[in-house]
């Protein structure tokens, strides 16, 4: 037996090895470190389509958020700027606030802060004192300009329209910054004016054309077109000469003294306070403001923004180019098991995919960031109405972009962590020959799936049980914990049902699979193929789910609200229509009812109706001038007594039998242009022959009752001086008792919305019960809205001094905003995600598919059969998101809406849910988006022999 001994300074062979790598991982750290940033950057060239697809897709929402911030940071003044739109060239400006008083103080920064010493209950301390007139006599020697603001009338070319004005010495160029020149001169003189813009467009005008005003009577020459820095071009005012501006006319609590030379000391500023006087000052302001243009209200507002908008976007990114980072991962899937089989151990691997990631990442939020702000400007143009405060100048956050490309190259690395480690835990042989393992579902997901979406729904279902719990107790406790924990719930129980699905997703896939098994060869293909890849399926749908679940709630809580807008609109007439409003000492035939009816008539309505009511109300008193002794009111039926109900709509037997309307009286031809519906001729003829008409069968406004009673209305007659005695009084007392009680033959008519003659009589049963009436409104009806030359040529004559003894006013009734187009844009918003989402899935899966489209190919599949299959993978992609999404997002909104129980008239209703709009979100999208996957022709497959037998 022979051995060899070690000489003397040798090391065992392990222990040589160990050393040997720590020294090789000291010396060539940086340099593996390169080496793997290579061949991430080269295996980023090789999939280029999918790397310019990652890119796009980081580079998109960080362009949001870059332009955003832009956008935010540009409508941000700086501390000049702002100084600059309130004083101009001037050092101060003062303002008169009010009396004098010994305890009145302003911020220096800010004089539209300033208060007094008051009482526990607000009241002042001091005696409320008359304010001064002008604060120059407290500034002896120095000198001020006057700049006030008036009402003035001016002739347009309808008729006259009443324009806001700037008398004064706004023309001044000391004041240059605060009213701006735009075009022309400034006015020189008493005979010259300058307009807005607006005023200019309203009147048809042009530089060089005369203005007329009736109050203040003057012929002005336009020489100028000026505005206020901070009003909007479309504003319309004028800027007159204040020696045309009787001084009485002038309210000193509405004009701004311009000091050009002057500004407080601290004992100054004290002094004027005191005596009524506030001041903004130059250096004040320049000394207590930060320089940034971007305050600490302003900045936690855009930074704010900017988080919830870069958390969404961040999740969607990571999902969507976490799916596009899966698809090529298994492409390079080759070349990572070659890398490893030269000796890449599993880290090595690891991070040549997220080294990907961090790169794609890079380049997708510098270009995000170039492109944000490059598309801010024109944005920033696009949006300026003129106002300084819509574009104080082009401000670019730069510590925000380098943020934003900051957070991009995060998200690119997280986007591809997922992918790296699935990538890495494969078999070295197996990869090598390309071998793929097929997708099985975990045993697990569809339990904790199931689980947690089911958790979610009962969530939100406690909370708003809860909420509606905690609304029906009396007296309802706002301050009650619980209440938090419920909207809590409401809030949470969505999003866990979102992850529930996702959770359960590749078990969805796998039933939806199994079920398109009988549809035909093409959906069974499409099904299947999503079962057997649901690292890219299953993001696709979250993601789609995500965007459809924000834009179904916005749908339903803006058709929701928009609907409880409209039920509390106050509607003075038919939409469309104009009333006119009349008052005078005198009935029909008066020149009041004359002029108002002539002036209507020129706005050219199809038609005019006239609505008498109770010629007391309407009067004063009969045609002697002598009081009315009586009153007459309908009397509510069926309603819910409120001492009985705790929420809800209910009454008060009082307010029913005299506490409502006063009946209109209508001539049976004007019963269309008045209730704004086309009558039956039976029920003309019924109405002419004695009836009434109540226009809502139910008016949750009375009380939730009917004026109809048995196809009567109980009409009672009162005594004034009774009723005004058992409403004024607090001592208990009897009901009085009606004088009269009549009952006339009625018919209901279903109106459009609530109009403020519930009941509406004929003459002849007006006559029958003796009730006396006097014409008080005219309504125009129009099927084309009248133009604002026409509501000029009507406000010219209502606003003669024709009459002492009457007058007329009008109105035109537009009715509550629509909702549609906040519904178009957020389904339009929605689409635009949407159908991001998906074409980045659909793309990928058809990537993914050319091996498997060549086989089809290579066996006689049709390209009729190869688009059918990518309609239906639209189908399932889409579809599965689109469902979870806009059930999602539904739910909140219910919770919402318990926690707001009450009358249904004042308070929010899920019947108000705009169905139609959430089907268009929920199936319409995923139909529109698989059409166009249809109609987009797949690629011209590679046939090889090695394709035909895959």
């Amino acid at each position: 037996m022979t051995s060899t001994l070690e000489r003397r300074g040798d090391v065992a062979p392990a222990e040589r090895t160990r050393a040997e790598g720590a020294a090789h991982s000291r010396r060539g750290g940086w340099a593996r470190r390169r080496i793997e940033l290579l061949l991430a950057a080269r295996q980023a060239r090789r999939a280029w389509p999918t790397s310019l697809l990652v890119i796009a897709l980081i580079a998109l929402p960080m362009t949001l958020i870059a332009g955003t911030g832009t956008f935010m940071a540009s409508r941000t003044s700086t501390t000049a700027q702002r100084i600059a739109s309130e004083l101009g060239g001037a050092q101060a400006w003062l303002m008169i606030v009010g009396g004098a008083d010994p305890s009145r103080v302003q911020a220096p920064d800010d004089p539209f802060w300033h208060d007094v010493d008051r009482d526990e209950d607000g009241t002042p301390v001091n005696p409320e004192l008359p304010p001064p007139r002008d604060p120059a006599a407290l500034l002896p020697g120095v000198e001020l300009l006057q700049v006030a603001r008036i009402s003035v009338t001016a002739k347009t070319p309808g008729g006259s329209g009443i324009l806001d004005g700037i008398a004064g010495d706004a023309a001044d160029p000391i004041l240059d910054g605060r009213y701006e020149l735009l075009d022309g001169r400034r006015p020189t003189s008493e005979e010259e004016t300058a307009v807005s813009p607006g005023t200019l467009s309203r009147l048809d005008a042009k530089i060089g054309d005369t203005l007329t005003l009736a109050e203040p009577s003057a012929t002005l020459k336009i020489v100028g077109i000026m505005k206020e820095a901070t009003q909007r071009d479309a504003d319309q005012t004028v800027f007159l000469p204040g020696s045309i501006v009787a001084d009485d006319a002038i309210d000193p609590l509405q004009t701004l003294w311009f000091a050009p030379g002057w500004q407080p000391t601290g004992q100054e500023l004290e002094t004027l306070n005191r005596a009524g006087v506030v001041v903004y000052a130059k250096d004040a302001v320049a000394a207590s403001s930060s320089a940034d243009y971007v305050d600490a209200s302003t900045a936690w507002a855009i930074a704010t923004v900017c988080l919830i908008a870069g958390g969404f976007s961040a999740y969607l990114v990571i999902l969507l180019a976490g799916a596009g980072f899966a698809v090529s991962a298994r492409r390079q899937q080759r070349s990572l098991a070659v890398a490893a089989s030269v000796g890449a151990d599993r880290g090595a691997l690891l991070r040549v995919v997220l080294l990907q990631g961090t790169v794609l990442g890079l380049i997708g939020g510098a270009l995000g960031g170039g492109l944000g702000i490059a598309l801010a400007y024109p944005a920033l143009r696009i949006a300026d109405d003129g106002a300084v405060s819509s574009f104080w100048g082009f401000h670019v956050p730069w510590w925000g972009i380098i943020g934003v490309i900051a957070f991009a190259t995060a998200v690119g690395t997280a986007s591809a962590l997922a992918p790296a480690r699935a990538a890495t835990k494969g078999d070295v042989l197996s990869s090598l020959r390309g071998s793929h393992k097929p997708a099985r579902v975990r045993a697990d997901r569809p339990f904790w799936g199931t689980l947690i979406g089911a958790a979610g729904i009962g969530l939100t279902i406690a909370g708003g049980v809860g909420l509606a719990a905690l609304n029906a107790a009396e007296p309802v406790d706002y301050a009650n914990p619980f209440r938090t924990l419920c909207v809590i719930g409401i809030v949470a129980g969505p999003i866990l049902f979102q992850i529930g699905a996702i959770v359960a997703g590749h078990w969805i896939l796998t039933r939806i699979a199994r079920a398109a098994t009988h549809l035909g060869l093409a959906p069974r293909i499409a099904a299947r193929d999503a079962a057997a890849n649901p690292a890219r399926i299953v993001p696709a749908f979250a993601a789609i789910a995500a965007c459809v679940f924000i834009a179904s709630f916005g749908l339903t809580a803006t058709g929701v609200y928009n609907a409880l807008s409209a039920r509390n609109w106050y509607y003075q007439a038919p939409v469309g229509s104009i009333v006119v409003g009349l008052w005078a000492e005198d009935a029909e035939g008066s020149p009041v009812f004359d002029i108002a009816m002539a002036a209507l008539e020129q706005t050219e309505p199809d038609a005019i109706g006239i609505v008498s009511l109770d010629v007391d109300m309407h009067l004063g008193g009969d045609e002697q001038g002598d009081p009315l002794q009586d009153m007459v009111y309908p009397e509510l039926r069926g309603y819910t007594d409120c001492d009985d109900l705790v929420t809800g709509p209910c009454s008060t037997r009082e307010m029913a039998r005299f506490g409502g309307f006063t009946p209109a009286v209508v001539e049976p031809a004007d019963l269309d242009a008045v209730l704004g519906v086309s009558i039956d001729a039976a029920v003309r003829a019924a109405f002419a022959d004695g009836g009434a008409i109540v226009t809502t069968p139910y008016d949750t406004a009375s009380g939730g009752g009917s004026y109809l009673d048995d196809g009567t209305v109980i009409l009672n007659r009162w005594d004034r001086e009774q009723l005004n005695a058992y409403w004024v009084t607090s001592q208990p007392h009897d009901e009085p008792s009606p004088l009269e009680t009549s009952r006339v033959p009625a018919i209901s008519v279903r109106v459009a919305h609530q109009l403020p003659w519930p009941v509406i009589l004929s003459p002849a049963a007006a006559a029958d019960i003796g009730y006396r009436t006097a014409p008080s409104q005219l309504i125009g009806s129009f099927a084309v809205p009248p133009t604002q030359q026409a509501l000029d040529r009507l406000a010219q004559v209502a606003g003669q001094p024709w009459s002492a003894k009457g007058g007329f006013s009008y109105y035109h009734e537009t009715g509550a905003p629509s909702p549609e187009p906040w519904l178009w844009l957020i389904l339009g918003a929605a689409g635009v995600l949407v159908l991001g989402a998906s074409g980045v899935a659909l793309g990928l899966a058809r990537v993914e598919r050319r091996p498997d489209d060549a086989t089809l190919t290579a066996v006689g599949a049709s390209p009729v059969l190869r688009r059918g299959i990518a309609f239906w993978q639209a189908i399932v992609i889409v579809g599965i998101g689109s469902v979870t999404g806009t059930v999602a997002g539904v739910i909140p909104m219910w919770g919402i809406v318990m926690q707001s129980q009450g009358d249904p008239h004042w308070a929010p209703s899920m019947a108000d849910t705009p169905w139609p709009w959430l089907a268009l979100l929920a199936l319409g999208l995923p139909l529109a988006i698989a059409a166009a996957s249809w109609l987009v022709p797949p690629r011209r497959p590679g046939l090889t022999r090695r394709t035909v037998i895959a």
